[in-house]
């Protein structure tokens, strides 16, 4: 689990396309020291059918502790027999680093044999006709600790100060969850909106920021072996951090490369993070100037930009040596979204116990806490999964 200690945050918010800040943090203490400091719930319409006919999927709750989504379904997947890509889905992807609780849909063939694992268990079963994709669900619940605080007669007036900036709303970017442990998804989002896919390859593979000495020297090997796939493959198999990499590594066994790359079932969020970061891009040059009043279009492959949005991407894409035309021609999917400007932290409340405080908040789907706690707290780590 990576965090982070942060040099500079605005310097690193910038390599994101973040340069505009709303506020200076007011609270002074410490994030992300447990798991349980870091709780997620994920907030759901309730649309399981019980008496669904046919019965297709099984629901139920994934409840997980420091282990992304991904590398819990694909556990699950492996151990039960499913299709790791085609069988399982949900509604979206919860912190790494952290507690959390969602939805996750399974294809209903009665290979069910094991559901509590080391990090992992998935409870409350039950049928449906009803699959769920990304996005069905209504947002997430959170419940965050900040230890060692700095409590003196001030604290209370600055935590009424944060909801006081809560109401009137807080930039709606992307956060750096969005972009990786390495913060290069959207670099390698852009090699392949231009089908530039051996250097995905190879830059997906070898390249290492932020993460242990370990991976880094397994990173290492790859690239002085390169050429030899077998000798790669080997050399991940079994590692839980580099088991997208394995399945990349395994494709390309079999499969040609572009095939390889869409059957990772990461492969369309590094295009989706590269639109984020332009869509940061935007979004500052827009709160820069004030203009607060129109939703901005997240990039997608039949996007045709308006008046506001051309004003505010034309020098974005120029810069970026990139045409709209570049998107339609990319060979993955990519919806065009309009995403608010602002968002607003809903059920805000808090508690002080000691030297710590409890902040509890939901968010809408997209909207990310940690971006929040480093818009309000002096804190010395940077959360990046």
């Amino acid at each position: 689990i990576k965090m982070e200690f942060k040099q500079d945050l605005k310097e690193e918010y910038a390599k994101i396309g973040i340069s505009y800040f709303p506020l200076d943090p007011v609270i002074k203490g410490s994030l992300f020291n447990r798991a349980e400091d870091f709780i997620v719930r994920e907030i759901f319409r309730e649309n399981c059918d019980i008496n669904a006919n046919p019965k297709k999927y099984l629901h139920g709750i994934l409840v997980k502790r420091n282990i992304s989504t991904f590398d819990a379904c694909k556990v699950f997947a492996d151990c039960n027999g499913f299709d790791y890509f085609k069988d399982i889905s949900f509604c979206g992807l919860k912190d790494t680093f952290g507690l959390t609780s969602q939805k996750i849909c399974i294809k209903n063939n009665g290979k069910i044999r094991r559901t509590k694992f080391l990090k992992f268990f998935i409870k409350n079963l039950s049928i449906s006709d009803i699959r769920l994709n990304q996005c069905d669900h209504e947002g997430n619940n959170f419940v965050i600790k900040i230890r060692n605080c700095d409590i003196n007669e001030d604290t209370k007036n600055n935590i009424i100060h944060v909801e006081n900036i809560i109401h009137k709303g807080l930039p709606n970017y992307y956060g750096p969850q969005r972009f990786g442990v390495c913060q290069n998804n959207h670099h390698l989002g852009k090699l392949l909106v231009l089908g530039k896919y051996d250097l995905f390859i190879k830059n997906y593979l070898t390249t290492s920021k932020n993460e242990s000495q370990e991976i880094q020297d397994i990173r290492r090997k790859i690239s002085e072996n390169y050429d030899n796939l077998v000798f790669c493959r080997d050399l991940v198999k079994g590692t839980e951090e580099l088991s997208s990499e394995f399945e990349l590594l395994e494709n390309l066994l079999i499969m040609d490369k572009i095939s390889a790359i869409k059957s990772m079932k990461l492969s369309k969020f590094f295009v989706q993070s590269y639109v984020s970061y332009l869509f940061n891009l935007a979004l500052s040059k827009s709160l820069s100037k004030d203009y607060i009043d129109s939703d901005i279009i997240r990039i997608g492959n039949k996007s045709s930009l308006d008046d506001f949005n051309y004003q505010l991407y034309k020098d974005i894409l120029k810069s970026e040596r990139i045409k709209l035309s570049d998107f339609k021609k990319c060979d993955f999917e990519l919806e065009q979204k309009y995403r608010k400007t602002l968002f607003f932290p809903q059920n805000f409340s808090y508690k002080v116990e000691e030297r710590d405080i409890t902040l509890e908040f939901d968010l809408g789907i997209g909207e990310y806490a940690s971006l929040f706690l480093d818009f309000i707290v002096v804190n010395d780590k940077f959360k990046l999964n």
